[in-house]
């Protein structure tokens, strides 16, 4: 490299670790990810800050990615396996057969650096705790792709009883494999609702997001794992809804059909659908990490096929019905500010987590369950004259039940005395929540103000 490139290089890097700062989450995003790859050592303690603290669920990602390139790699130094680590670089370089993300001439000037210098993998390991390092792994998927890319070996004696209970590779791989796409769906629908939620405000479409773009999950590549086949099955249910949803914007931002507020709700319903799936999803992966028993998603039960008996129709009747749509919004508001407000059922439950957060501990197990209300039902006349009224009604309702899941995990974590497991599923519970409630009120104001 030339002294000119060399100096061009840095100044890259220093531009993309004061993008870390930007006020737009997609930036942060971007840098996060072109870091990692770039060996940008400076940028380790951002970048950690970025995995602990950032708002932005997709930032966090970025940055576990980052960081967990600098982690693998330094497990597989520590192993003594430098000579190893080369050579399937240069395999790399040569065949280009590295992972999903681009820039893999990048990632091999990144890897061959840090195998000559230990420096920045030490700070990023200080910087580190334990559980971070795992989480920053499993997004970067940086180990399944040193596997992946192994040159032939002498393979293992026979199994014998003594290694029955070795680690099967086929399904660790799986794993992984589910979990990368894991990450960036979930990333990806947190972008989207961002996206719907900015229009639900006021606002428009960022049409510039840095999406991920995942390819589709493929569950018969599980086949040989039942159950991790019927996890690949709900995440790329999950996927297909994330996609749909991604249509509508995608249509916008290319001129096809306008996104007015008024259209949105029903395509932020599906994202709000795939956020609700996720986080069973993540839990059943967390358990096949550990090697215990999947607990699935429930799925619905398929309608039978067979014939129905034809039954007599009923004379008509004739529905007298006045709709009044407006009369529902102060008990709707009402509602919202019930689970919102100061001391709001909703808001109790993000204190309380973040309570464990930051000082290990909370007050709140020893707190009643509070009340939390029914299901919002709205006349059938009302729903029809105003669809935006609909689904603000199911939007409350859909923050409702996720309060009531919210609250049932707190408390048995509560009685396992195990809260800290639970705080990144907790906050985000909360979190999609809280956007359930506040994506209703824009809907419920443009109810109010007759648009």
């Amino acid at each position: 490299m030339s002294e000119a490139q060399a100096t061009a290089r840095e100044r890259q890097i220093n531009a993309m670790i004061d993008q870390l700062s930007s006020p737009r989450a997609s930036e942060r995003r971007e840098a996060a990810y072109w870091l990692g790859e770039a060996a940008a050592g400076d940028a380790v303690p951002l970048l950690v800050e970025l995995y602990k603290n950032d708002d932005d669920p997709g930032v966090r990602e970025a940055a576990a990615y980052a960081l967990g390139m600098f982690r693998a790699v330094e497990d597989a130094l520590k192993r003594g396996q430098e000579d190893r680590v080369v050579r399937l670089l240069e395999q790399v370089e040569n065949e280009g057969k590295l992972g999903k993300r681009a820039n893999k001439r990048g990632l091999v000037r990144l890897l061959l650096g840090l195998t000559l210098s230990f420096a920045v993998l030490t700070a990023a390991a200080a910087l580190l705790p334990d559980e971070t390092v795992d989480a920053a792994l499993e997004a970067a998927g940086l180990e399944q792709a040193l596997a992946a890319l192994s040159p032939a070996e002498p393979a293992p004696p026979p199994a014998t009883a003594d290694d029955a209970g070795a680690k099967d590779e086929g399904h660790s791989r799986v794993v992984a494999d589910l979990r990368a796409s894991y990450a960036q769906i979930s990333a990806d629908a947190t972008t989207l609702q961002n996206q719907f939620l900015a229009v639900l405000g006021g606002g428009t479409l960022d049409c510039t997001a840095f999406f991920n773009n995942p390819p589709p999950v493929e569950p018969e590549r599980a086949a040989a794992y039942p159950e991790l086949a019927a996890l690949a099955s709900q995440l790329a249910g999950a996927q297909t809804d994330l996609n749909a949803a991604r249509a509508r914007y995608d249509d916008a931002c290319n001129g096809v059909r306008l996104l007015p507020v008024e259209d949105v709700g029903p395509v932020y319903s599906i994202v709000i659908r795939t956020l609700q799936a996720l986080p069973e999803i993540e839990a059943a992966l967390s358990a096949a990490e550990r090697g215990q028993p999947i607990s699935l998603p429930a799925t619905a039960t398929p309608p039978p096929t067979d014939t129905p008996t034809p039954t007599q129709t009923p004379p008509p009747t004739t529905e007298i019905s006045i709709a009044n749509p407006r009369a529902h919004l102060a008990g709707l508001y009402s509602l919202i500010d019930t689970m919102t407000g100061q001391r709001g059922q909703l808001t109790l439950l993000g204190q309380y987590w973040r309570d464990v957060q930051q000082a290990g501990r909370t007050d709140g197990c020893n707190q009643p369950l509070p009340p939390i209300p029914a299901d919002y039902t709205l006349p059938p006349a009302d729903a029809r004259a105003a669809p935006a009224l609909e689904q603000a009604v199911e939007l409350i309702n859909q923050g409702l039940e996720l309060t009531r899941v919210g609250w049932a995990d707190f408390l048995i974590a509560c009685g396992s005395r195990e809260l800290a497991p639970g705080i990144s599923d907790g906050l985000a519970l909360y979190s999609t929540a809280l956007t359930a409630f506040q994506a209703a009120t824009q809907l419920l104001d443009s109810v109010r103000d007759g648009l």
